[in-house]
């Protein structure tokens, strides 16, 4: 007679500490790296050949550089991985027939890639604001906000994307044309449709701020501004939610079966 079905921590656990193990070496994580240190440099080079005159290039480097590329790009990176590594190195199968939950294995890598690819833009938001020099300064409490709209937008993001993970192998591919193609159309044709994006509710997060925030900016927004800050996090945390509910009941319903089986 078996025994009782370990519960939802015994998948979960193991799953998390090896997905934070993988990440943290990882290629993936590497190519991140590079990537993440591009805003500090061009906050740098920006106040060498051009010194600030008016505008604040921090404001486009978040707007556009953040927001629309490296928070996308991170997500896409770990949330396609939550699959896609196992399913390309022939462990999918053992994995998911494991005596645990398969809803404890998805959020074990989600939650760990969540932590992971969190740490990485906080330090190199952090890292661009270091370097910033001031002049012309900031508006108050835009460190604030923009951690905000960077940490609401990721995972969104990647719950987005581990859904992909879970929907199709070419998820990699199809996060990409969404992320890169999809959103950035939406987000620069005038009226309602944009707010069809994650995009919108994570520049909505970072806000206007009046006098002090670039009239090309603006125009990214509907004609009512953007969203309130209470409905783009109830937005964008929904779409995490929903998104990893998704996922899981995708893959518990999914047939997992080993390569080649019936050779040695």
């Amino acid at each position: 007679m078996s025994g009782p079905r370990p519960g939802f921590l015994a998948g979960f656990r193991p799953t998390f500490g090896r997905a934070l193990r993988s990440a943290l070496p990882g290629r993936k994580l590497l190519i991140l790296v590079v990537f993440l240190l591009g805003p500090p440099a061009l906050m740098v080079a920006s106040g060498i050949v051009a010194p600030h005159k008016g505008v604040s290039p921090y404001f486009f480097i978040v707007f556009f550089l953040y927001l629309q590329f490296l928070v996308p790009l991170c997500a896409l990176l770990f949330g396609t991985e939550i699959l896609l590594a196992e399913s390309s190195g022939g462990t999918l199968p053992f994995l998911f027939t494991r005596p645990a939950p398969r809803s404890s294995i998805v959020l074990g890598k989600y939650v760990a890639y969540l932590i992971v690819g969190s740490a990485a833009l906080t330090l190199s938001v952090l890292t661009t604001l270091m370097v910033y020099k001031g002049s012309p300064p900031l508006p108050e409490g835009i460190t604030g906000r923009t951690l905000l709209a960077i940490l609401a937008a990721y995972p969104a993001y990647l719950g987005a994307f581990a859904f992909l993970s879970a929907f199709t192998r070419w998820s990699l591919m199809a996060g990409f044309l969404y992320a890169f193609g999809v959103e950035f159309f939406l987000g620069i044709i005038p009226g309602m449709v944009r707010k069809g994006t994650v995009l919108y509710y994570s520049r909505s997060l970072f806000g206007e701020w009046g006098r002090d925030t670039p009239r090309t900016l603006k125009f990214f927004f509907a004609g009512d501004g953007p969203g309130s800050v209470s409905g783009s996090l109830l937005t964008l945390g929904s779409i995490a939610v929903i998104c990893l509910v998704l996922s899981t009941v995708i893959i518990g319903r999914r047939q997992f079966i080993e390569r080649n089986p019936g050779r040695a």
